[in-house]
């Protein structure tokens, strides 16, 4: 195939690949990894532990991005003067939900699978002057988070 200043000079019926039509194969082929990287995120969130005096919840949520996954306990309180919120952990895995249980008015029980990474754990967390302690332990089998809020598992 001989080009010439830009003209192509291939006999009549022969295949020709021009910078354009190789863009539009590329483009072929990344159409199906955009499309998917767009997809919403599979989720679901785990029925919320309330506050001895109804201040606060947490629940826990598990997303499954694809490439991906997490299980993250949140907390949100409501005071006089607004609703706030945080992370308490985030767990890279879908193996398990989080137990969430309030010993007493300040303290929240987090229970994990053990053996499991936990990021970003915190201990505690303080909200409009509402002073929040987090005592974690070992999640087990037998308890109702152990299955989760409903995500099929993956490994990760």
């Amino acid at each position: 195939m001989a080009i010439e200043q830009g003209r192509d000079r291939s006999p009549p019926g022969t295949a020709t690949s021009t910078a354009a039509d190789r863009r539009l194969v590329l483009l072929g082929a990344l159409l199906p990894l955009l499309a998917a990287s767009c997809a919403e995120p599979a989720g679901c969130a785990s029925e919320p532990a309330t506050h001895p005096q109804g201040q606060c919840r947490a629940r826990y949520y598990q997303t499954d991005f694809g490439d991906h996954a997490v299980t993250q306990a949140m907390v949100e309180c409501i005071t006089a003067n607004n609703t706030l919120g945080g992370n308490i952990v985030a767990i890279p895995s879908l193996r398990a939900g989080i137990g969430l249980r309030w010993l007493d008015p300040q303290t929240l029980e987090v229970a994990t699978a053990p053996g499991g990474r936990r990021d970003d754990a915190g201990s505690s967390s303080v909200y409009d002057g509402l002073r929040l302690r987090y005592v974690y332990r070992d999640l087990r089998r037998d308890e109702p988070a152990w299955a989760g809020c409903g995500l099929a598992k993956r490994a990760h």
